[in-house]
């Protein structure tokens, strides 16, 4: 009985009913391309190609350099420009999965630009848990999927924990990485020990399609990757 007993008071430090909570911060729709010109991005070229609505307003000043440019609303889109990338961010957790503008940004920012030399896709998402500590979330990975052994005690503190999977999911490639990290809370200020996990779902371009069709499906499918997203964080941590 005393064993068993240890056994379940051990199992309680690790706040197994948390890890189920997850939360979706972010969706960002990332273009890996070739002579993009980051110094056309700002909010008079969005608004006059009607890419974004013209009532949105600025959250930040913007920026623009010949190396980067980014242009973030306080409807919480922002989009970033590089010369080998572009970046569509939804960063309202509310809007995720439905009621997101930035795909269909994301569709008309392409087409304004066809010359641009597509050759991947990204669908990234960001989601979180709390956890009470970092050790909490160190000693849940070990449990969950690490096999114990000498390394855990290994050198001079406790071995911080990060783990990847890489999932084939039809056309698409999943890299997904869990680690432990710190959530700023909007309301407070501070800062709270979570396990994050990022997944990106890359698609590789096709170079003979000059409509670049192949990215423009590859966006609209987003939602078969967030219904993929949403059941692996249920099936691996329940």
């Amino acid at each position: 009985m005393k064993s068993s007993s240890k056994t379940r008071k051990k199992n309680l430090s690790i706040p197994a009913k948390k890890v189920v909570e997850f939360k979706i911060h972010r969706l960002a729709l990332v273009t890996l391309a070739g002579n993009n010109n980051p110094t056309i991005l700002n909010q008079d070229f969005l608004k006059d190609n009607k890419i974004v609505p013209s009532e949105w307003t600025l959250e930040n000043p913007p920026i623009s350099t010949p190396v980067i440019a980014q242009v973030t609303f306080k409807e919480r889109i922002a989009i970033v420009a590089e010369f080998e990338k572009l970046q569509f961010i939804e960063n309202k957790s509310e809007r995720i999965p439905g009621g997101s503008p930035v795909i269909g940004i994301a569709d008309k920012y392409i087409n304004i630009l066809p010359y641009v030399q597509y050759k991947a896709l990204g669908i990234n998402f960001f989601a979180s848990s709390f956890f009470n500590n970092k050790e909490s979330i160190r000693e849940f990975l070990i449990n969950k999927f690490i096999a114990v052994g000498i390394w855990k005690t290994y050198g001079d503190s406790p071995v911080d924990i990060g783990l990847k999977f890489i999932i084939k999911v039809g056309e698409f490639r999943c890299t997904v990485s869990l680690e432990q990290a710190e959530l700023q809370l909007a309301k407070s200020g501070k800062k709270k020990p979570i396990l994050a996990v990022n997944a990106n779902y890359h698609l590789d371009g096709e170079e003979s399609d000059k409509e670049h069709k192949w990215l423009h499906q590859g966006i609209r499918k987003w939602r078969n990757q967030y219904n993929h997203f949403n059941k692996m964080l249920n099936d691996f941590f329940t």
